[in-house]
Protein backbone atom coordinates (compact mmCIF):
# COMPACT_ATOMS: atom_id res chain seq x y z
CA UNK A 1 0.00 0.00 0.00
CA UNK A 2 1.61 3.73 -0.79
CA UNK A 3 2.78 5.88 1.95
CA UNK A 4 -0.01 8.72 2.65
CA UNK A 5 3.35 11.06 0.95
CA UNK A 6 2.91 9.18 -2.42
CA UNK A 7 1.40 10.69 -4.86
CA UNK A 8 -1.47 8.21 -7.07
CA UNK A 9 1.46 7.13 -9.82
CA UNK A 10 2.42 3.93 -7.93
CA UNK A 11 -1.27 3.14 -7.59
CA UNK A 12 -2.25 3.99 -10.94
CA UNK A 13 0.80 2.04 -12.34
CA UNK A 14 -0.26 -1.22 -10.19
CA UNK A 15 -3.97 -1.20 -10.91
CA UNK A 16 -4.12 0.36 -14.84
CA UNK A 17 -8.07 0.28 -14.47
CA UNK A 18 -8.14 2.43 -11.17
CA UNK A 19 -8.55 6.54 -11.18
CA UNK A 20 -6.74 8.34 -8.34
CA UNK A 21 -8.27 11.77 -7.86
CA UNK A 22 -6.14 15.08 -7.16
CA UNK A 23 -6.97 15.72 -3.66
CA UNK A 24 -5.90 18.96 -2.40
CA UNK A 25 -4.99 17.58 1.46
CA UNK A 26 -4.34 20.67 3.02
CA UNK A 27 -6.64 23.60 2.36
CA UNK A 28 -7.69 26.74 4.30
CA UNK A 29 -11.31 26.16 6.09
CA UNK A 30 -13.60 29.04 5.33
CA UNK A 31 -16.91 29.55 7.17
CA UNK A 32 -20.14 28.65 4.52
CA UNK A 33 -22.46 30.81 4.89
CA UNK A 34 -25.58 30.34 8.09
CA UNK A 35 -28.43 31.05 6.27
CA UNK A 36 -30.75 30.79 8.36
CA UNK A 37 -30.48 29.06 10.93
CA UNK A 38 -33.41 27.71 12.35
CA UNK A 39 -34.97 26.92 9.27
CA UNK A 40 -32.04 24.36 8.30
CA UNK A 41 -32.85 23.09 11.74
CA UNK A 42 -36.75 22.93 11.12
CA UNK A 43 -35.29 20.72 7.69
CA UNK A 44 -32.85 18.41 9.42
CA UNK A 45 -35.21 17.81 12.19
CA UNK A 46 -38.01 16.73 10.22
CA UNK A 47 -35.30 14.26 8.70
CA UNK A 48 -34.96 13.31 11.63
CA UNK A 49 -37.80 12.86 12.58
CA UNK A 50 -39.03 10.75 9.50
CA UNK A 51 -36.43 8.47 10.07
CA UNK A 52 -37.37 7.97 13.56
CA UNK A 53 -40.55 7.10 12.17
CA UNK A 54 -39.69 4.99 9.81
CA UNK A 55 -37.45 2.76 12.28
CA UNK A 56 -40.24 2.28 14.94
CA UNK A 57 -42.24 1.13 12.19
CA UNK A 58 -39.76 -1.53 10.67
CA UNK A 59 -38.89 -2.28 14.21
CA UNK A 60 -42.12 -4.95 14.88
CA UNK A 61 -41.44 -6.52 11.81
CA UNK A 62 -37.52 -6.97 12.73
CA UNK A 63 -38.24 -7.96 16.42
CA UNK A 64 -41.02 -10.84 14.68
CA UNK A 65 -38.20 -11.99 12.11
CA UNK A 66 -35.56 -12.18 14.61
CA UNK A 67 -37.73 -14.17 16.99
CA UNK A 68 -38.41 -16.59 14.43
CA UNK A 69 -34.55 -16.91 13.69
CA UNK A 70 -33.05 -17.14 16.72
CA UNK A 71 -31.63 -20.91 16.58
CA UNK A 72 -32.28 -21.35 13.06
CA UNK A 73 -29.46 -22.27 10.79
CA UNK A 74 -28.32 -19.48 8.21
CA UNK A 75 -29.40 -21.41 5.18
CA UNK A 76 -32.92 -20.93 6.88
CA UNK A 77 -35.58 -19.08 5.25
CA UNK A 78 -35.88 -17.27 8.77
CA UNK A 79 -32.58 -16.19 9.04
CA UNK A 80 -32.19 -15.01 5.93
CA UNK A 81 -36.02 -13.14 6.34
CA UNK A 82 -34.39 -11.57 9.75
CA UNK A 83 -31.39 -10.30 7.73
CA UNK A 84 -33.75 -8.29 5.33
CA UNK A 85 -35.70 -6.78 8.20
CA UNK A 86 -32.73 -5.77 10.34
CA UNK A 87 -31.09 -4.48 7.23
CA UNK A 88 -34.17 -2.21 6.70
CA UNK A 89 -34.13 -1.42 10.25
CA UNK A 90 -30.41 -0.50 9.90
CA UNK A 91 -30.79 1.81 7.23
CA UNK A 92 -33.43 3.82 8.95
CA UNK A 93 -31.08 4.19 12.10
CA UNK A 94 -28.41 4.82 9.08
CA UNK A 95 -30.60 7.86 7.96
CA UNK A 96 -31.09 9.35 11.48
CA UNK A 97 -27.09 9.37 11.87
CA UNK A 98 -27.10 11.39 8.24
CA UNK A 99 -29.15 13.95 10.01
CA UNK A 100 -27.04 13.83 13.15
CA UNK A 101 -24.00 14.25 11.12
CA UNK A 102 -26.27 17.54 8.68
CA UNK A 103 -26.43 19.02 12.82
CA UNK A 104 -22.40 18.62 13.48
CA UNK A 105 -22.13 20.67 9.94
CA UNK A 106 -24.98 23.67 11.02
CA UNK A 107 -22.73 23.48 14.53
CA UNK A 108 -19.24 23.56 13.03
CA UNK A 109 -20.76 26.21 10.13
CA UNK A 110 -21.70 28.62 13.21
CA UNK A 111 -19.28 28.46 14.96
CA UNK A 112 -16.86 29.45 12.48
CA UNK A 113 -19.18 32.14 11.37
CA UNK A 114 -19.17 33.17 15.56
CA UNK A 115 -22.99 32.49 15.89
CA UNK A 116 -23.32 33.95 19.88
CA UNK A 117 -23.83 30.85 21.74
CA UNK A 118 -27.71 31.51 22.91
CA UNK A 119 -28.42 31.27 18.86
CA UNK A 120 -27.19 27.78 19.57
CA UNK A 121 -29.41 26.29 22.44
CA UNK A 122 -31.75 25.06 19.53
CA UNK A 123 -28.45 23.12 17.71
CA UNK A 124 -27.30 21.60 20.83
CA UNK A 125 -31.06 20.43 21.79
CA UNK A 126 -31.49 18.71 18.64
CA UNK A 127 -28.09 17.24 18.90
CA UNK A 128 -28.48 15.87 22.47
CA UNK A 129 -31.81 14.46 21.55
CA UNK A 130 -31.32 13.37 18.70
CA UNK A 131 -28.11 11.07 19.66
CA UNK A 132 -29.88 9.77 22.83
CA UNK A 133 -32.63 8.86 20.06
CA UNK A 134 -29.80 6.97 17.73
CA UNK A 135 -28.09 4.93 20.67
CA UNK A 136 -31.60 3.23 21.88
CA UNK A 137 -31.78 2.24 18.19
CA UNK A 138 -28.30 1.25 18.37
CA UNK A 139 -29.25 -0.59 21.55
CA UNK A 140 -32.34 -2.25 20.21
CA UNK A 141 -30.66 -3.23 16.61
CA UNK A 142 -27.81 -4.50 18.05
CA UNK A 143 -29.90 -6.88 20.56
CA UNK A 144 -31.89 -7.88 17.82
CA UNK A 145 -28.43 -8.96 15.75
CA UNK A 146 -27.53 -10.81 18.70
CA UNK A 147 -30.89 -13.04 19.18
CA UNK A 148 -29.81 -13.86 15.50
CA UNK A 149 -26.77 -14.93 16.15
CA UNK A 150 -24.49 -11.97 14.06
Amino acid sequence: MPKPSEDGTRVAMRFPTVTVPDIDLVREIEAAPAGDISARLDAVNARAAKASAAFDVSLAAARASALAATGSQIESDEWAEAQIRLADLASHHSEGRMALADLDVIAAEARLAQTPEDGLLDLTGLQDNLAASLNEQAGLLAALEKAVGL
